[in-house]
């Protein structure tokens, strides 16, 4: 898009008109030109809200069927640039729900989403679990379809930070984030390895105490090949 025309675009975003700002998204999201993306995502963390029908899901469901060149790249250096805001973390959700997408439509073609979610999550375990949760889920979403080899030690030092004292008080979905980082091992990992390892780690704690608590419940539901 031209930059007059990403302008123009970014001023009926701002619209109080519903149906100019959805209009509007939808041009320059869909436009596949990374500067125009880039510039809707600070355009919607100024606002403070994603346009109506142009959620996190339907862009998502939206890219998945029709496939646009040159999406990736500005959602993973949004996400890189800004984990923590909103918009970041919403970032991390798209990339996951695409992975997902694509791999279960054998379209799957994007080497940067795994790397990136990684690197990102890496770069916040200092700031403690609840701060890498929406890379966590991501990530689950991408070994739905492949193996994510990468995520491995992010994997595994979630998991331990995960039994730190207090880790888990900030998450309101704590067993989606236990859950999280187990299926991502699973897709790593043999599971009569992986098994003995987690029954391992959770001999001795206290049967209502999470995460051991969770870890129990997915041994239990995995054995049985039963798990959502």
């Amino acid at each position: 898009m031209l930059p007059k025309e990403i302008k123009r675009q970014l001023k009926r975003l701002k619209s109080h008109d519903l149906e100019e700002q959805q209009d509007a998204f939808w041009i320059l999201m869909s436009s596949g030109d990374p500067q125009a993306i880039s510039k809707t995502l600070e355009t919607i963390e100024e606002l403070g809200d994603w346009p109506f029908s142009g959620d996190p899901d339907s862009l998502a469901s939206s890219w998945s069927v029709r496939p646009i060149y040159g999406v990736t790249p500005p959602l993973a250096e949004y996400l890189e640039k800004s984990p923590l805001s909103q918009v970041g973390r919403d970032c991390a959700y798209i990339l996951g729900n695409l992975c997902y997408l694509e791999g279960a439509s054998k379209n799957y073609s994007e080497t940067r989403i795994v790397p990136s979610l990684v690197s990102v999550a890496e770069s916040l375990l200092p700031n403690g679990l609840y701060a890498i949760t929406p890379m966590l889920y991501a990530l689950r979403e991408c070994s739905r379809v492949k193996s994510v080899e990468g995520a491995e030690h992010l994997a595994r030092q979630a998991l331990e930070l995960s039994f730190q004292e207090d880790a888990l008080k900030e998450d309101n979905l704590f067993e989606l984030t236990i859950v999280s980082i187990l299926e991502i091992l699973y897709s790593n990992n043999p599971k009569t390895r992986l098994f003995k390892e987690l029954r391992a780690l959770v001999k001795g704690q206290p049967r209502g105490k999470e995460p051991a608590r969770t870890i129990r419940e997915f041994l239990r539901k995995k054995g049985k090949d039963e798990w959502w």
